[in-house]
Parts: structure tokens; C-alpha cells; sequence
């Protein structure tokens, strides 16, 4: 289960993560993503927020979750990995390959400051 906001004075979009990710979480998250930028050109940052981020539940997950990077990278400026989780520190490396969006990993108990950076 996930929760998200979509804060459109701020143009962002919080994540907070339960579990690892599932291919439903992600299936849910993108009409709500597609129906904001209908109306928006960009996010100005996506912060995903979990104590200890699992990762993914499935390959399926995994995969729509690069399916959806890859239709949206463009449109999001930064992203931000609140966790304490160490998966977090590969993510920045892994994608800067493949998405021109900045993602940043920053420890669970820096939530402010990652705020912060996302709008900044």
C-alpha cells in the first residue's frame, strides 16, 4: 500500500511507501500522474518516502515502475529517495543512465531537507 499527494502549489508529488513497491501501487499512481500533467507542464519533484524502502514485490513492479520513469522522466525535474534504506544509494547511479531527471538519496530523518531540495 502506498499514500500519495499531489501538491499542486508546489507542483510535487509525495510517496510514502508501506511495503515494497507492487505493480497495482504503480498502475494506481500513473492516471493520477497523467491526469496532473494534463493540466501542468512538469512536476517540479517527485519524494518517495519510506523508513525502510524494500524495494520491489515483483519483476512486474520493477517493470512498470521503468515504464512509467521512462513516459514521465522528462516531465519531472528532481526526485527525491527519503530512506534509510541502502537500495536507495544504487537508484542515483542505476538511473542517471537512462532518465534525465535528479534523484537524490537522502537518510529517513531528513524529510525537511529533502523538501527543501525537491522545491528549491
Amino acid at each position: 500500500m502506498l499514500d500519495y499527494d499531489i501538491n499542486q502549489y508546489e507542483s510535487t508529488l509525495t510517496i510514502r511507501l508501506h511495503h515494497a513497491v507492487s505493480e497495482a501501487d504503480v498502475l494506481l499512481l500513473v492516471p493520477k500522474v497523467d491526469d496532473y500533467l494534463a493540466h501542468h507542464k512538469r512536476l517540479a519533484g517527485v519524494m518517495l518516502i519510506s523508513r525502510d524502502w524494500a524495494g520491489w514485490e515483483s519483476f512486474a513492479a520493477l517493470r512498470a515502475t521503468l515504464t512509467f520513469l521512462r513516459d514521465h522522466h522528462q516531465k519531472i525535474s528532481r526526485m527525491a529517495l527519503v530512506t534509510d534504506s541502502l537500495l536507495a544509494d544504487l537508484i542515483p547511479i542505476f538511473a542517471a543512465r537512462f532518465v534525465n531527471t535528479t534523484i537524490r538519496h537522502f537518510p529517513y530523518n531528513e524529510e525537511a531537507n529533502a523538501k527543501i531540495w525537491l522545491v528549491g
